[in-house]
């Protein structure tokens, strides 16, 4: 080899290699300064093995801690192993969220090995340097030694080779894996112990900080979250909400909306194609919500308009007709789903108001059976309805959902210009079973164009001896 080659290629890759082991042993044996996520916290006698860290958060550079429901996720705390006799090293603990632990071996002529390419690719003129150095990184782990130290409830104790010096440790790492399938921060917890022959055991306390979010939500600046409220809507009335979708840890979203629950007034439903934000505008989204709402920004965002109308026109046969919504209170769910078959429901909630109230009621537009009662006993309310139309005629036989509920309808007799009925509910012996769902009566007017009357059931059973 001649002096240009030694003095061009060798050296520079000699003194990078020491630089990147200088570069690592200060990051991953001191922690940064100042930083939460670097404190050491060792509890007993922890000079056996020395770790960059044991607390990891949002605050770790190049690390993701935020992660999708039902996703596996782990953090690796790197050590070095200084001690010229084995080490064993055992599980003692952890909290719920952690699902598993494994120490991971580097051989030194792995590490060696890994330190000379990555030298190579920090050398000013490699092309793509930084997807080199991953590449070295993923190369490193495939080749590393690895031991459970906790699965599906099995502890084997796991065993650290000695080092051949103390000025030449041996590298590894102690990774904590999670899977949490309800969004919320978690801390993932575990307990460990080191033991070298002859010395005091060294306890291990180990922490990662993560935040589980569903794969994409939906805000509207209505409610400032998930559910999309229209408010009263009365004849003629054309409700429009903007609604914005958003990820934090999806780039980009494809998805496919749908409506649930709204079958008798489909058609007055109705929404714009979604469309993607710019930079600026995901940042301006971004500045509007609540600080802290997003502590790792997000990837991607969308915006789409949701339209509902009180009433709407369609033809059939070359013959236009009018559908129009249900008097009363209404929900149905905006349905959200991915091309990974990821779903989000939101609820769309509103009222209709028409020619026809509930006198009486507390909340003008439910039957309410009030407190609970026994399963076994039959329980009847009845409200009474008015309308300002005296010429308002409705069909004697509503119907009920579900089938068990009886329903009557009685006129009552005409006081001044108001038309008045009984509406009559009963809930028969035995068949209600804890809180009715999505109970209600359905009442029709007889207009040219009928008008559907929604009206919500409430009412909550237990079981008693006779």
């Amino acid at each position: 080899m001649n002096t240009k080659t030694l003095t061009q290629v060798v050296l520079p890759i000699a003194i990078l290699a020491g630089l990147v082991f200088g570069i690592t042993v200060v990051m991953n044996y001191s922690g940064p300064t100042g930083s939460k996520s670097g404190d050491v916290k060792l509890a007993v006698n922890h000079d056996i093995i020395k770790f960059n860290m044991t607390v990891a958060s949002n605050e770790v550079p190049n690390w993701r801690s935020q992660y999708e429901v039902g996703e596996k996720g782990h953090f690796d705390f790197w050590f070095r192993n200084p001690n010229e006799q084995e080490v064993r090293v055992g599980y003692k603990s952890s909290n719920c969220a952690c699902t598993g632990a494994d120490l991971w071996i580097i051989p030194p002529d792995v590490w060696s090995e890994y330190l000379t390419s990555s030298a190579i690719a920090g050398m000013p003129g490699m092309p793509a340097s930084a997807l080199i150095a991953v590449a070295n990184l993923e190369r490193l782990k495939s080749r590393i030694e690895w031991q459970s130290l906790y699965d599906k409830g099995k502890k084997p104790d796991a065993r650290l080779p000695a080092a051949s010096s103390k000025d030449n440790p041996n590298f590894g790492i102690l990774r904590l894996t999670w899977e949490r399938n309800d969004p919320g921060p978690f801390t993932v917890q575990g307990d460990f112990v080191a033991q070298v022959a002859g010395r005091a055991a060294s306890e291990i306390h180990l922490e990662a900080n993560i935040s589980v979010v569903s794969p994409f939500d939906l805000y509207s600046s209505v409610s400032g979250g998930r559910q999309i409220q229209l408010g009263e809507m009365g004849p003629f009335s054309n409700v429009r909400r903007e609604l914005t979708i958003w990820s934090s840890t999806r780039s980009s979203l494809d998805l496919e909306l749908s409506a649930i629950d709204h079958e008798h007034f489909k058609e007055c439903v109705t929404w714009t194609k979604p469309v993607e934000l710019t930079a600026a505008e995901r940042a301006a989204f971004v500045d509007q919500m609540p600080k802290g709402k997003f502590p790792q920004g997000i990837l991607s965002a969308y915006r789409l308009q949701l339209n509902v109308q009180e009433r709407a026109e369609r033809e059939v046969n070359g013959s236009k007709s009018v559908k129009l919504l249900d008097v009363g209170p209404f929900e149905f769910f905006l349905k959200l789903k991915s091309h990974d078959g990821a779903i989000l429901m939101a609820p769309v909630i509103g009222v209709v108001r028409g020619d026809i109230r509930i006198l009486g009621s507390q909340t003008g537009e439910t039957i309410d059976f009030g407190q609970s009662f026994p399963s076994s006993s039959p329980r009847s309310v009845q409200v009474e309805l008015v309308s300002e139309r005296d010429d308002l005629e409705l069909e004697t036989k509503p119907e009920s959902s579900p089938e068990f509920l009886h329903a009557t309808l009685t006129l009552q007799k005409a006081t001044g210009a108001a038309k008045q009925w009984i509406l009559r509910v009963t809930i028969p012996a035995d068949t209600l079973s804890g809180t009715l769902q999505n109970g209600h009566v359905v009442l029709k007017t007889k207009d040219a164009t009928p008008r559907r009357i929604r009206t919500p059931v409430k009412a909550t059973t237990f079981t008693s001896n006779r």
